[in-house]
This record gives structure tokens, sequence and C-alpha cells, in this order.
């Protein structure tokens, strides 16, 4: 450097402020008021020698007296007869499932002398493959948790549990002859065993209905899929498309199966010798969320823009009668580009917003690309989201018609339920409420009746979120707080005397045994289950999508694919049209779940 520079930490300095050489010889700018806090006219006392060597002898001779005192002795006991798969200090695994949401993933639990300390990801798991997510992983601070229930309450308080059962079934059995309105609501159920309890405890009452419902519902995608009664989403292969367009579903985070998903989105995205190109993601949403953060192009829109921009991709790429809609960087022109680039079946579109018509308009896209039978599976169906919007809609407005309502499983439906408000009114003039819940929740204060549930990793049960794809959920520890699980007191309240740990194992020995082949004998294939956690039936290869043949037309692309329409979207597109000219340049709000925690 050629010259000396001077540099200034500010006017103050350059100016040499009287004030700056000051705060430059003390540590503190400002006087601290300790002194001042701690004098004898702050606190109001006088002091001298004599008194501090009174306090200070004082003090060490309580310090004597205490060290004096004989603490009481705790003793370690050996097992007489050690159990053969405890050794204090080696901790076990055990192979379960999660009930954290209905994506029911495969866990493997650290279990130390009987007590759960830590979850991992089942690698035998084929939808999970090894998988958790944040709420998987703090599903046993839950388990400890101090604020769970310690016993059922009735409306005079606290109860026993053959008193709060023989109360709550003696109740019930009026309504067998008087014919009133029975109704159990839960979540979404995977469980194909305690559907059957669920079945077997309605079909005593001429008046009864189970309503399942998602506070985060997907009862629109479901809808436009399902044939029948039963709903059912796709099973989306990620992992077999080059050009993912998702319209506000955070797939990575919270929607259906996020594990699952992930792990499929991941293989398409790492590059390697097996795998030379990376898919394209294009994402378009209306808040942040984890998987537009990961989106090679990302474009914020607000609610009613994703509508028109549902319907100029539907235009652009069919053309149908679209909107002529575009955001920021020409998103939707380019994700059609990049969509028949790819070609008939390597592409995917996604959409979270829970409207029929906007399903339909995205379900006839991926018909046209070809995406039915690759990228999206109809043959090996999800259950993960049977929530029923219309079922719900109608128990909520008539709830007080209702002579007895049993809530399942902690479902909470007055804090996560559009029309809470309305449902909490309701449950008022119900005769019967019961909440089965580990703690108490907004439904539960509602209720006459409160029973504690048990902890997953208290119970026993089963998971079948997907065609095929079956897994056990064992306990690890007993009841901690003196809790039951539903489905034992579901069976007495159906005059069974059995334990559903003997009805669960009854029903896989008879009813799952036989959807494989691997492990002969019906009592090996239990012990396997209980071991491994998991099995996966055989299933045919997915048929490929039909593709008509058809001339390219000068200027378009010829890898554009354009496959038979079976959907007919001309209603739907009329919808959303008219739903996205309502949006204008006001403030639109956007509710969104903070994923499941």
């Amino acid at each position: 450097m050629g010259k000396n520079e001077t540099y200034w930490n500010g006017l103050e300095q350059y100016q040499a402020e009287p004030v700056f050489a000051k705060g430059q010889k003390d540590e503190f700018t400002e006087d601290l008021p300790i002194v001042e806090g701690f004098s004898e006219e702050s606190l109001g006392v006088k002091s001298n020698r004599r008194d501090f060597l009174k306090l200070f002898g004082f003090g060490l001779t309580a310090a004597a007296l205490t060290a004096c005192v004989e603490k009481p002795v705790r003793k370690a006991v050996p097992y007489v007869v050690k159990p053969e798969n405890v050794t204090p200090g080696v901790a076990s695994w055990y192979a379960t499932t999660c009930q954290g949401c209905a994506a029911n993933c495969g866990l493997l639990v650290k279990s130390r002398e009987g007590r759960p300390i830590k979850v991992e990801g089942n690698d035998m798991h084929g939808m999970s493959r090894g998988g958790t997510c944040a709420v998987g992983q703090a599903s046993v601070l839950n388990l400890y948790d101090s604020e769970r229930l310690k016993a059922p309450r009735g409306p005079e308080g606290k109860m026993s549990w053959n008193g709060a059962i023989d109360e709550i079934g003696s109740k019930l059995n009026g309504l067998k002859s008087s014919g009133g309105k029975v109704v159990v609501v839960s979540n979404t159920l995977t469980s194909p065993t305690s559907k059957n309890v669920i079945k077997g405890f309605l079909g005593q009452f001429p008046n009864a209905k189970h309503v399942a419902y998602d506070s985060n519902s997907s009862y629109a995608l479901a809808k436009v899929h399902s044939s029948s009664e039963a709903l059912v989403v796709p099973t989306f292969r990620f992992d077999k498309a080059d050009v993912i367009v998702s319209i506000d579903a955070d797939f990575l985070g919270n929607w259906i199966s996020p594990v699952q998903y992930t792990k499929d989105y991941i293989s398409g995205r790492k590059v390697d010798q097996d795998n030379p190109k990376m898919s394209k993601h294009i994402h378009m949403e209306s808040r942040m969320s984890l998987t537009g953060s990961n989106a090679d192009l990302r474009v914020p829109m607000k609610p009613s823009q994703l509508y028109g921009a549902v319907s100029s991709l539907y235009k652009k790429l069919t053309g149908g009668a679209g909107v002529d809609f575009d955001a920021a960087g020409n998103v939707v022109d380019r994700a059609a580009r990049e969509l028949k680039k790819a070609g008939s079946g390597k592409s995917l579109v996604v959409c979270g917003i829970n409207d029929v018509a906007i399903q339909a308009v995205v379900k006839a896209i991926n018909e046209h690309l070809g995406n039915y039978g690759s990228s999206i599976d109809m043959d090996a169906p999800s259950y993960q989201a049977q929530g029923n919007d219309m079922d719900m809609m109608d128990f909520v407005k008539n709830v007080a018609s209702a002579k007895a309502v049993i809530f399942l499983d902690e479902a909470n439906p007055v804090f996560d339920y559009m029309a809470g408000s309305k449902l909490a009114e309701g449950l008022a003039k119900v005769g019967l409420t019961v909440a089965f819940t580990p703690k108490d929740n907004e439904t539960s204060t509602k209720c006459k009746y409160v029973l504690a549930q048990t902890h997953s990793m208290e119970a026993w049960d089963d998971a079948n979120p997907a065609k095929g794809h079956y897994s056990i959920q064992q306990p690890l520890v007993r009841p901690i707080f003196g809790s039951m699980q539903w489905q034992d007191v579901m069976l007495r309240w159906s005059g069974s005397s059995q334990k559903y740990y003997d009805y669960l194992r009854s029903n896989w020995e008879t009813a799952m045994y036989p959807l494989q082949a691997n492990v002969r004998g019906p009592r090996k294939f239990w012990e396997s289950m209980v071991r491994d956690g998991y099995f996966m039936t055989g299933s045919a290869p997915a048929p490929e999508a039909p593709v008509v043949e058809a001339p390219v037309a000068e200027g378009d692309s010829p890898e554009e694919p354009v496959a038979a329409m079976t959907t007919d979207v001309s209603s739907s597109v009329a919808k959303i049209n008219a739903a996205f000219k309502k949006g204008g340049a006001g403030m639109e709000l956007v509710v969104y779940e903070k994923h499941y925690m």
C-alpha cells in the first residue's frame, strides 16, 4: 500500500466528540446501577463486622448439618431370572407402525430396559423405506407427556374403567331397542382390523354410521378418482416423472404421504450413473412451503390466481376452453412446454387444492399427458385420505338429532373443522357423547365422558395405507398412565370378551396369511410379522395408459402426447374460470397446515 489510510467508526470519532472519547475508556457506555441497588441505603439495612461474622457462622453450621443427614439408600436389585432378551445397558429394537398421521410409516423403536427412547425408520417398509418425518421422531415424547389423562372421566368426575365402560354400555344398550342414531367419528383409519371392530359395534344399532374426516382434507382428489363409496387416491410416482408441476401441493411437507413422496422425489433429483438426468420441478403456491423451497422454479400466486393457472395450463395443453393467464417468468407457458417436451407418461401434475372442479381438470391434464399407468398408479391406490367432506357436513348439520356420538383416536373436530363452533353447540344437545383421547382437547371438553386412550407405543394395531402394503403396530411398554385402547373398550360394548390382541392376531392368521406365500403356517407368519413389522403382497405391473396416435400439427413438438380423454371437464373448467375471475386486486387469506406439528 502506497499510503496510510485512516478509518473511523462513525462521525462521532471523526469529529472527536468528548462523549466518544469517554466511551473508549470505559467498558460500558452507561453506568450500571449495581452498587446503588445493593447499597445499605437502597436495602434499608445497616451492617457491621459483627453481623457479618454471625451470618457467616450460621451458613457454615447449616452446611455442616445438611451434610450429616443420611440419604436414603437406593439399591440396585439384580434379576433373579434374567429375561433372555434384556441385557442392562444394551438396547433392543422393535418394529412397529407410526400413528402420527395416516401415512403410517414403518418404524424401528429403540428400547432400553423396557423404555422406548428413540425412533428410526424401518428399511423393510416398502413405502417409507427407512424414512421418518419430524412427527414420527417426536412421537416418543408424547408417550411420557405428564399431561396425559390418568383415568376415565364422567359427568361426576373421575371414574374407574369398569364403571365407565358399564355405565356407557348400559346407555348404548338402551339405544338398540329405541333405534336412536349412533355416530362414530374419526380421522382416516387405515387399520383393517380396527375397521372390523367399528363395523361389528355399529352393526348392533339399526341407525348407526361411521364418519371419517381429515382436518387437511383431500376429499376432492379422492372423489374424482373413486368409482364407489370407498374413497381412494392414486399412488403418485414422483420417481417416474421427468417433469413435475405442483400447484399448491406440499408433497415434501405434509401432503398425503410426504415420507414416501420424498424418497421418490430424491431418486429423480439425484444424478448418478444410473440416473444421469435430473427431473425438473415447477411449483406454484400461495405461501412458502418445503416443497416450493426445493423447486427449480417457484412462483407465488394468490389463491384465485392458482385457479387461473390450472385453467390456462389445461388450455395450453389440450386446446380446451380455459383462460389466458400467466404469472412471473411466464411460468404457466414454461410448464406447458416442459410437459409437452417430456413425452407420454414421463411427467406428473399434482394439485393440493381441495376443490372437485379443479381436481377434475388436473386429472384431465394427466390423462392427456398419458401419466395414468406410469407416474400415477391406480392399480395400487392409497387409502391415506379417506375423509369424506359430505358426510362430515351432514353430521355437523344434524348432530343434534343423534342420540350418541363417539369420537375415536384423538379426533378433535371442534378445533380443526371449519364448522367447529357449530358442532360444539350441537354436541350439547346430544344425550351421550364420548371422546377417546390421550389428552384433553377442545372436543373432549364438550363431551360427557372422556376415556384415556393409549399411546401407539402402548397398544396393538395394524395398518393398510395402500393396496398391498400391510404393517403391524406392537406395544413396547405397558400403559404408563392407566389408559386403554379404544378397540378393547368397543369390543366389550359389542358383547365380546375377547381382547383386541387376540382379535388382531386371529384376523392376521386367517385373513392376512393367505395374502402371502413366503411364510408357511399362520403362527410362523404372525411371529415374522411381529419381528419384521411389514409385508407386501405381490401385484401385477400397472398397465400402460392408452395413447391415441394422431398426426403432428405443424409447429407442435413431435414428443407431445395426445392421450384418450376419459373425463368430461367442460363444467369443471367453467367453474374454475368463474373462481379465477372472482379474484380481484384485493387481499386474499391463505389458511394452511403447519407441518403436522
